[in-house]
């Protein structure tokens, strides 16, 4: 820093310069102490010394401040004063540090001290003596925090500076989160990790000492390829074989990556992964494969099982188009092919490191969305949902009318996004499909419920041994209440209902109905039952076991069919009377009739044997043959009433058909 008779300064070689700083305070200083003794005739080329040295203090990025010996003010920067806020504007110079204090305590800015304001001052004026010198770090009121460092100078001042080490504080945090994440991570990891850099152990999680069964004492950070396995040999890895143990040492220093499985003495299989990173500096894995090796036998014998499982599977993975877009700080760093089919989308328009609103607005701008206008208010909608960061699903029609489902799954802990597409259009359509089907049903399903109250029959439907289902016309059979009878009684219950309704008409009859019903339901049979109730009407009860479990009751009144079926009872004894009196009068005049009859062919045969002419003899022959037929005739009567009563006996007898013939012809022709 060079300076002129006017006190000059090269300001650009003071800026982020400790020791140039420190130079200017000694010089400030002095030019104080000098100011006092000079006389007035300096005071221009002192004021202007003064003003430069206030630029230069006013182009650092750090807050500077100076105090004489009295602790008051002598002059600072306006870094310095935005750690006060509006208290730091209005600084003046001679302000003591405890004014100063007073002021900050005072102004609201420092939370929590209310009412204990002269307390905070005392201990920072109490503090400042006893911490001279020494670096604190503190934060505003602002949330900023800065670095403190005060020192004495020759004269007694003293001279502070404030560095803003926010930045520096929140990469602070950042890496004790890192370290932090990184020590749970491998700490809840199912693998052991022994890391060693120029051949020393530098780390090694819990994992490794529970797959390795060893204890802390068999393994120290520091220790070499060679101590580590020579240390696992002790413990009783590698079969105490040196050979071994020198060959895994080998391979360790090779450089090259390796994979190894083997057996150790507590029978477990161990898999170990060497991984190189750089010169001596090597990463190993140990994974407990033992169940893995359990399950490749029983694999093995089912492999032919696992090929067509696997083939089957391979086609519905190709079937499924769902897409996948990962973003991360509002990037996208994944993606899968089905993203571009399902999407409809080129390599232009998805491509890693896009940005999410560059990503959806491109596709409006290629042609994605049916409108643009739609397509811009989709994206409005989108960004939306993605603020509130909870889970959400939207839906949009493509281009071509496709129906896509979008499910976005954000983090805002991790500021990631997961978005799965879906094509919906199939399940669309089938949704109206079954909205249709479905009003259908229901249209069904209340014709066939007001079918069922419209029943003149009482009507009960079990599933599973529970109702489902009844009509209003078994309350009004059986004389309940609807409130009484509820979905999901059982065929027990609904049973002991009727009986506290009192509908049998005594105890025997409940007693013996209840007994049927139980026996029928025990063994899921149908049945059909008859009961009379205590008001006098008859009930038939049909029941029908259906093929899902069911079982459907009818309640019948038949009241009215049993009276009708007395009444015909009755009709029928009536009219076998009159039967068997008509049979009866039948056989009486016929055997009246007959008595007469056989005195007429008595006569016809007498008159036939006397002498006779031919025309007399004809007229005899007739009358002895009518008589015959009305004989058989008055015989055919009675054998009908014989038929009435049930007593016909057949007698087989040979005869003339020809003369039969004849005979019906001579009678025809008389007439």
């Amino acid at each position: 820093m060079k300076k002129s008779n006017n006190y000059g300064i090269d300001i650009k070689a003071l800026a982020n310069n400790e020791k140039a700083i420190e130079i200017l305070l000694n010089d400030y200083t002095r030019l104080h102490d000098k100011l006092e003794e000079q006389n007035f005739s300096a005071k221009t080329d002192v004021e202007n010394a003064q003003t430069q040295i206030h630029e230069a203090l006013e182009v650092l990025d750090d807050g500077f401040v100076l105090y004489d010996k009295e602790d008051r003010l002598v002059v600072c920067n306006d870094a310095f004063k935005k750690q006060f806020g509006e208290v730091g504007k209005k600084l003046k110079v001679g302000e003591t540090y405890e004014t100063l204090t007073y002021k900050v305590a005072y102004s609201g800015i420092v939370p929590n001290i209310e009412g204990k304001e002269d307390e905070f001052v005392a201990k920072l004026v109490e503090q400042r003596k006893s911490d001279e010198g020494v670096e604190k770090v503190f934060q505003t009121h602002d949330g900023q925090w800065i670095r403190q460092r005060d020192k004495r100078n020759s004269s007694g001042g003293l001279v502070g500076l404030r560095t803003n080490i926010t930045e520096l504080k929140t990469r602070e945090e950042e890496l004790a989160k890192a370290t932090r994440l990184f020590t749970e991570t491998t700490d809840s990891m199912l693998q052991g990790i022994v890391v060693f850099e120029d051949n020393k152990i530098q780390f090694y999680n819990p994992r490794l000492l529970e797959l390795l069964q060893i204890t802390e004492n068999d393994i120290s950070i520091g220790d070499t390829f060679e101590e580590f396995l020579n240390n696992l040999k002790a413990c009783g890895h590698y079969d105490n074989n040196d050979e071994i143990v020198q060959k895994n040492i080998e391979m360790m220093k090779s450089g090259e990556v390796h994979q190894v499985e083997r057996q150790t003495h507590y029978g477990t299989n161990l898999r170990v992964d060497v991984i190189p990173r750089s010169d001596e500096n090597v990463i190993l894995t140990y994974t407990d494969i033992t169940e893995i090796k359990k399950r490749e036998l029983e694999l093995e014998y089912a492999r032919s099982e696992s090929e067509t499982v696997f083939n089957r599977q391979s086609r519905i993975a190709s079937a499924i188009v769902q897409g996948i877009i990962m973003f991360e700080k509002g990037k996208i760093v994944f993606f899968n092919d089905q993203a571009f089919e399902t999407l409809e989308l080129t390599k232009d328009i998805l491509y890693e490191e896009q940005t999410f609103e560059n990503f959806l607005s491109m596709q409006v701008e290629h042609g994605c969305f049916q409108t643009k206008e739609e397509g811009y208010e989709f994206v409005n909608d989108h960004i939306n949902v993605v603020s509130i960061g909870i889970p959400y699903q939207l839906e949009r029609t493509t281009k071509n009318g496709k129906t896509l489902r979008i499910d976005g799954v954000p983090n805002k802990k991790e500021d990631t996004l997961l978005l799965t597409f879906t094509d919906i259009t199939n399940l669309k359509e089938r949704e109206l499909e079954l909205n249709k089907a479905k009003i259908e049903a229901e249209k069904a399903s209340e014709i066939q419920s007001a079918s069922a109250n419209a029943m003149v029959q009482g009507l009960l439907f079990f599933h599973d041994s529970k109702l489902e289902y009844f009509n209003p016309k078994f309350l009004e059979l059986v004389g309940a209440q609807k409130t009484q009878v509820r979905k999901g009684m059982s065929a027990a219950e609904i049973l002991e209902l009727q009986i506290q309704l009192g509908v049998f008409d005594d105890e025997i009859s409940s007693q013996e109905y209840e007994a049927e019903i139980k026996k029928n339901f025990a063994m899921q049979n149908s049945y059909s039952l008859e009961r009379t109730m205590r008001n006098g009407k008859t009930l038939k009860v049909d029941a029908v076991v259906t093929d899902n479990k069911g079982l459907v009751v009818t309640y019948s009144d038949i009241t009215e069919a049993k009276k009708h079926a007395e009444e015909l009872q009755e009709t029928m004894k009536i009219a076998e009377s009159a039967e068997r009196a008509k049979s009866e009068f039948l056989a009486n005049m016929s055997h009246e009739i007959r008595t007469p009859m056989n005195g007429v062919m008595g006569m016809a045969e007498l008159l036939a044997s006397t002498e006779l002419d031919t025309k007399q003899k004809m007229f005899t022959d007739v009358i002895v043959k009518s008589g015959a037929s009305l004989l058989t005739i008055i015989n055919d009567i009675l054998d009908f009433s014989k038929i009435d009563a049930g007593q016909m006996e057949l007698d087989p007898a040979p005869f003339n058909l020809a003369e039969a013939v004849e005979d019906v012809a001579t009678l025809v022709s008389s007439k």
